[in-house]
């Protein structure tokens, strides 16, 4: 597990001091959701999520991150499901994301139809909880980017049954998409209680530079990450894309990669500097700032967390074992709402 490397990532570290509130939170919300078991929480708990939330919303209050450790919880588990042979087959990976993409596409006020299974449930009452206080327009373009990311699995196994992406840029057009970045910048407005005027969204230096955020997360996750995703017979990694078209071996495609997030990284600097000429009129230069430092924030969190996270360390985790079986059980009654459930030796108290 190549984790052990640097990726020149200048950005400081800040965690927020919420981070131990907001696992507790989440331990009682999944509970309350019926979403795992106490062993397979505690598999996810290992992976240190919530230091992976803390970095990424370091300003947002408790109520704030505990809300986001929420979302991030609920999306490991949702895309967990999607590990081995699922991943590969759209139709199966297609039958699994009905149910909620049925709900998604009623945003931005979608119900809960009768029976939903834990995780459709618990994603509305997320989706409640993250666009309650915002603006018509800005719950439509956070539903545009939920819609995207959960309809995820399904692209990516299309493209694994086909053999692999085309190329690296091939590669990124559904990888921009499932990384969740804009999702985690659309999560940080929220929490942190502003919206981002469309004039300055819209701008193309902040549009490259959440394009940069972007792809600084998916070359350091696919870094990170590799070897796991390689023993599952993944085919969508950057670093496989790059082995598989371009004939470089590991290290040089560890190098390319990281050669990347060195010119991506120094792009947004560059950007950053030029915003005031950009960006003017800038009629929100409180929003502009703290979208910045959100940017920064994540792409900080993908080199700090990335690289120490059991979750890309299997053996390292002692629940993984327990994790697994209830990935199977979740898996297998996915589209069955009455199936979808914790057993009754494994539910959480």
């Amino acid at each position: 597990m190549p984790q052990d490397l640097e990726f020149g990532i200048p950005f400081p570290a800040r965690v927020s001091p919420h981070v131990a509130h907001a696992e507790a939170h989440t331990a009682r919300w999944a509970a309350a959701h019926r979403l795992a078991g106490t062993t397979a929480l505690r598999a996810l708990f290992t992976m240190a999520l919530a230091d992976c939330t803390g970095r990424m919303l370091p300003d947002a209050d408790a109520a704030g991150l505990a809300l986001g450790h929420d979302v991030l919880c609920w999306m490991a588990l949702w895309d967990d499901q999607f590990t081995g042979p699922a991943g590969a087959d759209p139709d199966e990976a297609e039958r699994r994301c009905r149910a909620l993409r049925e709900v998604v596409t009623r945003l931005p006020a979608p119900t809960a139809p009768a029976g939903a299974p834990p995780l459709v449930a618990a994603w509305l009452d997320l989706w409640h909880r993250i666009s309650g206080r915002m603006s018509p327009a800005w719950q439509a373009r956070a539903a545009r980017n939920w819609h995207g990311w959960i309809a995820g699995p399904i692209h990516e196994s299309a493209r694994r049954r086909a053999g692999g992406s085309l190329d690296l840029d091939d590669y990124l057009r559904i990888r921009r998409v499932t990384i969740a970045a804009q999702i985690w910048l659309d999560i940080g407005e929220s929490t942190g209680g502003y919206e981002l005027p469309d004039a300055l969204r819209d701008s193309p230096a902040v549009q490259a530079m959440r394009t940069v955020t972007t792809d600084v997360c998916v070359f350091a996750n696919d870094i990170c990450s590799v070897e796991i995703e390689e023993a599952h017979g993944d085919t969508e990694n950057g670093l496989l894309v790059l082995e598989r078209t371009t004939g470089l071996d590991r290290a040089g495609a560890v190098r390319a990669l990281i050669s990347r997030i060195h010119r991506q990284v120094a792009f947004f600097q560059y950007l950053e500097q030029r915003l005031p000429e950009c960006c003017v009129p800038a009629t929100d230069h409180d929003g502009l700032r703290a979208h910045v430092a959100t940017m920064k924030a994540l792409m900080h969190a993908a080199d700090a967390w990335d690289r120490a996270t059991v979750r890309y360390r299997p053996h390292d985790n002692p629940h993984l074992s327990a994790y697994r079986q209830w990935l199977h059980v979740t898996a297998t009654a996915t589209g069955h709402p009455q199936q979808l459930r914790t057993p009754p030796e494994r539910q959480a108290p």
